[in-house]
């Protein structure tokens, strides 16, 4: 059995070196065959998976420009947002601000710059003028003569006898305020020279002349509430005064009548007679100061042409007075110019229609400050009547009862 089996293997053995002889050539084409396959497959594999990276490259980077293009788009939408909600907020807080907010502020303080000085010095300023008064006129396109019965008339300068006054007021207003017309041939039939030298012809006799202001032109009367504080408006307006109050002044008593008993009686009643005609006058006095210009209302007009309603209250001032630069307006054409600046005024009207509740709550409380001055003024106004009624019913009191006072006197003391 041993030695079958070595025989079995020796053939096997040449079988095998034959074999490998025969199989070299085809190992060799097999092992290059395997190689080039094995780089084919290594290069497949390769370009596959080089095209495979960059196609996931190139995935990855769309994506990515896809996620910051749509980042943009967000943070630029959001970007937008913000500005879209600040400019909304920064409209609505204007909006919100100017509904606190006046939209004329340099109108607001005006009253302030003086209007306490106004209110407080017409009282002083009616006293100076009239009877009694101490301010020296200034002529203004009066007569020397008509000045003089004036100057008489207030008490500047001592009166003459009756009688040459008489003659002499008759001569002035002749020549002063006479002129064409009826008054004229009454002056020429006296033997005066008639004209109208004050320019304000029968003015001293036309109750216009204190109600309205001294009118020049009869026929184109028109109210004016402001009169010059001196030259003729103060003349024209002491004539119209004199007229009323005591058209002829007792001349002085001679120091002799004068220390007798009956003149020192004079001079008491003299004093009771001024003193009673001063009351009595006392309202009209007031009334011409409160028409009369003062240098007081300016700083509230320069205020005033500063505000948003500047244009209006410089074509009014320019109307109404023109001479307001130098004198100033009167107390009554202050207030005027109060009403007038709103409710006749289009830009007032026009601004108060598209206001805000609150700009008109603002401007109706500066309404009823005026309306508290104004009621203020009604309030003197009432009290100076009161003060006048007193003073008649004083006078009829000693009308009816000083006789029977004096008669019971005597009856006492005797």
């Amino acid at each position: 059995m041993y030695k079958k089996h070595l025989i079995v293997l020796a053939a096997l053995a040449q079988a095998s070196t034959g074999a490998s002889a025969m199989c070299d050539n085809c190992v060799v084409g097999a092992v290059v065959t395997s190689a080039q396959q094995l780089a084919l497959a290594m290069s497949t594999a390769i370009s596959t998976a080089t095209a495979s990276l960059e196609a996931s490259i190139t995935a990855s980077i769309k994506g990515s420009e896809a996620a910051l293009a749509t980042t943009i788009v967000e943070s630029n939408s959001l970007l937008t947002d913000e500005v879209i909600n600040r400019t909304v907020h920064s409209n609505e807080r204007a909006k919100q601000d100017g509904r606190f907010q006046y939209k004329d502020p340099c109108s607001i303080p005006a009253a302030a710059q003086g209007m306490g000085d106004v209110m407080g010095k017409t009282i002083i300023a009616a006293a100076s003028i009239g009877r009694g008064g101490t301010r020296q006129s200034t002529g203004g396109g009066m007569t020397t003569n008509m000045q003089r019965v004036l100057d008489e008339s207030a008490g500047r300068v001592a009166p003459k006898d009756p009688g040459t006054a008489a003659i002499n007021a008759a001569k002035a207003t002749c020549e002063s305020f006479a002129g064409s017309g009826l008054r004229g041939a009454r002056c020429e039939t006296a033997g005066f020279s008639a004209s109208n030298a004050s320019g304000y012809q029968d003015a001293d006799i036309r109750a216009e002349t204190l109600v309205d202001g001294p009118q020049r032109d009869g026929a184109n009367m028109r109210i004016r509430q402001t009169i010059d504080p001196n030259g003729k408006d103060r003349s024209v307006v002491e004539a119209f005064m004199r007229n009323l109050n005591t058209p002829l002044e007792l001349r002085e008593l001679t120091k002799a009548e004068a220390q007798s008993d009956n003149g020192r009686r004079y001079i008491a009643l003299k004093d009771t007679y001024d003193a009673r005609m001063s009351m009595a006058e006392h309202p009209i006095r007031r009334h011409i100061g409160m028409i009369t210009a003062t240098t007081d209302t300016l700083p509230i007009l320069n205020q005033l042409l500063q505000s948003g309603q500047g244009k209006f209250v410089q074509a009014y001032l320019d109307k109404e007075y023109p001479a307001w630069r130098t004198n100033g307006i009167s107390r009554d054409q202050l207030m005027d110019l109060e009403v007038q600046r709103r409710y006749m005024n289009m830009d007032w009207q026009t601004r108060m229609a598209g206001a805000t509740p609150e700009e008109v709550a603002r401007e109706q409380l500066q309404l009823m400050a005026v309306q508290n001055l104004l009621v203020q003024n009604i309030g003197q106004e009432v009290r100076e009547i009161g003060l006048v009624n007193a003073t008649g019913s004083m006078a009829g009191a000693r009308a009816e009862m000083n006789p029977q006072l004096i008669g019971q006197f005597k009856t006492a003391t005797h």
